[in-house]
C-alpha cells in the first residue's frame, strides 16, 4: 500500500530538479502540503558538477521530476548516496511497472522481470466473488435509503431521481452507468459535456450533500453486480473524455485493462481536483500491485473519507502533477 512519507517539512528544503514548470508545480506541491522551506532550480547537466553538488548538499531531500534523463538520474542518484540525502522521484510509468517487478537471475545474469499491467484470471474470480459480495451487503444495508434519498431528490428539485450515463468500462466497452441525481435536471443541455468543478453551480443543495457524503454513488452497486464495474478500481470515465485523455496523456488506454470502481486509490490518496494525469498514476499502481487486501483497505479509507467528508471537491483545472 502507499505510504505516507515521514515528512514534517519542518526546518527541511527541497531541492526540485527538473524541467522548469515540472519542478516549479512540484515544489508548490511539496510546500503546501509539508508548509516546508522549497527552492525550485532547473536541472541543466552542462552546469559545472561541483556547484551541483554544493546544491545538494545545501538541501535535506532531492526530489526529481519526470524530464531527467536516466544517465543523469544516475550520477544524481550517486551523489544522493555519497552525501546521503534522500532521494524521491515523481514516478511515471516507467517507475510505476519497476516497483512491481520480481528479481531472479539466469546463470550469473540478474533480471527484473515486469509483468504486464492487468489481472490473472485467479485474480479476476477471487475479485468479481469479492464484488457480488460487497455489492450484496451493501444493497441490503441501503434498502431502506434509498426511498429517503429519492424522496429528498424529488421535493427539491424537479427530473428523475436517476440519473444514468454512458461510461466507458474494461477493455473499452460502453456501458450505462447509474447515480442518483445531484445535478439541475439537463444541466449540460447548453454546455455540452462537461467536468464537474469547484462549487459547481449546477449541482443541487441536496446534491451537495449526496456528493460530499458519496450516496450519490449507492446505484453503482447495481452495476457491479451486472458486471459492468467493480466496487475497488479506477473511476470509469465518459467516452468523450476518454478519447480526449488518450490522445493527451500517454499510456491512459492502461487503466481500461480492470474494471473500473466505485472507488479507487486516486480517490482515497488523491483528490477530487487531483488532475486526470496524477489520477492515473495512482491508477496504474493499483493494477500494477493488485490484491485482495489492498480492495479492503481501499474499501477501509473509502469509509474514512466518506465519513470526513474530505476528497469530494470539483476539478481545478492546473498544470498536472505528472506526466507519465
Amino acid at each position: 500500500m502507499l505510504n505516507k512519507a515521514k515528512i514534517t517539512g519542518k526546518n527541511q528544503t527541497f531541492l526540485i530538479i527538473g524541467p522548469k514548470s515540472e519542478a516549479a508545480f512540484v515544489a508548490s506541491k511539496i510546500s503546501n502540503y509539508f508548509n516546508g522551506q522549497v527552492e525550485t532550480i532547473i536541472y541543466n547537466w552542462a552546469d559545472d558538477t561541483g556547484s551541483f553538488e554544493k546544491l545538494v548538499n545545501n538541501h535535506d531531500i532531492i526530489c526529481l521530476t519526470p524530464g531527467v534523463k536516466k544517465d543523469k538520474m544516475q550520477v544524481i542518484m550517486s551523489l544522493c548516496q555519497e552525501t546521503n540525502k534522500t532521494l524521491y522521484l515523481v514516478p511515471g510509468l516507467f517507475e510505476v511497472l519497476l516497483q512491481g517487478a520480481s528479481f531472479f537471475y539466469v546463470g550469473d545474469i540478474p533480471l527484473l522481470r515486469v509483468s504486464g499491467l492487468g489481472l490473472s484470471y485467479r485474480q479476476q474470480w477471487k475479485k468479481r466473488i469479492l464484488d457480488l459480495l460487497l455489492s450484496a451487503i451493501g444493497l441490503i444495508l441501503a434498502f431502506f435509503l434509498f426511498p429517503l434519498i429519492a424522496l429528498a431528490i424529488k421535493l427539491t428539485s424537479p427530473g428523475p431521481v436517476f440519473y444514468t450515463q454512458e461510461r466507458v468500462g474494461l477493455n473499452g466497452k460502453i456501458f450505462k452507468l447509474f447515480k442518483f441525481r445531484s445535478m439541475i435536471h439537463q444541466a449540460e443541455q447548453l454546455t455540452g459535456p462537461v467536468l464537474a468543478t469547484k462549487d459547481d453551480s449546477r449541482v443541487t443543495p441536496v446534491g451537495k450533500i449526496l456528493r460530499a457524503s458519496r450516496l450519490d454513488e449507492l446505484p453503482q452497486l447495481y452495476n457491479v453486480l451486472r458486471g459492468d464495474m467493480s466496487i475497488v478500481g479506477p473511476r470509469p470515465e465518459r467516452p468523450i473524455f476518454v478519447k480526449e485523455f488518450m490522445q493527451t496523456i500517454p499510456h491512459y488506454r492502461y487503466r481500461l485493462h480492470i474494471r473500473p470502481g466505485i472507488t479507487g486509490l486516486a480517490q482515497v490518496k488523491g483528490r477530487y481536483a487531483t488532475s486526470a494525469e496524477d489520477k492515473l498514476i495512482y491508477d496504474l499502481w493499483y493494477i500494477n500491485n493488485y490484491s485482495l487486501w489492498l480492495d479492503l483497505r481501499i474499501v477501509l479509507l473509502t469509509a474514512r473519507v466518506v465519513l470526513t467528508g474530505s476528497n469530494a471537491r470539483g476539478i481545478t483545472p492546473k498544470k498536472p502533477l505528472v506526466k507519465p
